[in-house]
């Protein structure tokens, strides 16, 4: 895996985020105290990493009805499993992932 250790997501470390993002890839649907759960933070850091996730690209909000919950994207496959090189994506200036010039993929 290619993940730069020093780069930082909503202020945490990349590789804390990665096991993160692989605990929550196991549930269809998680909410900021999950994550306060299973990232040992106060509850407000929670919903501040839970806002970067989703600002980054890596979640999405529920829709419908009832409490407010997040699911995880396509997009968190590149830190969960790491970059297969290193011009295969980079990130633009709000921090979402997007591929390569040239092509039209998607993550």
């Amino acid at each position: 895996m290619r993940i730069d250790a020093k780069s930082t997501l909503g202020g945490y470390p990349v590789l804390q985020v990665r096991k993160l993002v692989r605990a929550l890839n196991n549930r269809l649907y998680w909410d900021s105290k999950t994550v306060q759960a299973v990232f040992s933070v106060e509850l407000r850091k929670a919903d501040d990493l839970v806002r970067a996730l989703e600002a980054s690209g890596l979640a999405k909000i529920r829709r419908g009805k009832g409490p407010k919950a997040w699911t995880t994207t396509p997009a968190c496959a590149i830190i969960r499993f790491g970059f297969r090189g290193q011009a295969d994506h980079a990130y633009n200036s709000r921090n979402r992932i997007v591929p390569p010039s040239g092509t039209n993929r998607s993550c």
